[in-house]
């Protein structure tokens, strides 16, 4: 099976939920890289600083890959994620956070480490969906 099979045969195998929720925060996350690219372009933030930020970010988004909890549909043979109570929990606190922090403090740090932490999430949550349908020997 080639790449271009495999792939399609992925896509096919999971929830059109999850797909459209992961697009959301891929399209979330490149929007604030852009945001992030313009303030390194006008000197607010020095790139090292917020390649530091995006680190971070990706480590606690790693780390925090656990707001979606993802199992195998075997009626539908497809994974299936849904955010559970704590998940739930630390999305609104992250949301509350997020906007309190830039606004009371508007720094450019803040939002470099919120990116990485959505990139995070999406990398974390693909390499798991990954690792179910690898268990269920779907590809």
């Amino acid at each position: 099976m080639n790449e271009k099979e495999e792939l399609s045969l992925r896509r096919q195998h999971i929830d059109s939920k999850m797909k459209n929720r992961l697009r959301i925060y891929s399209f979330i996350a490149i929007i604030l890289l852009i945001f992030i690219g313009y303030e390194v372009s006008l000197g607010a933030i020095t790139i090292l600083l917020a390649i530091i930020g995006i680190v971070v970010g990706l480590i606690i988004g790693s780390i925090l890959g656990r707001v979606f909890r993802l199992d195998w549909d075997e009626q539908n043979s497809k994974v299936t994620g849904y955010i559970d109570l704590i998940g739930a929990l630390l999305i609104i606190m992250y949301l509350i956070f997020l906007v309190t922090e830039i606004h009371y403090l508007q720094t450019d740090l803040v939002l470099s480490v919120f990116t990485g932490v959505m990139l995070g999430r999406v990398l974390i949550t693909r390499h798991n969906m990954s690792k179910i349908l690898k268990a269920w020997n779907v590809v």
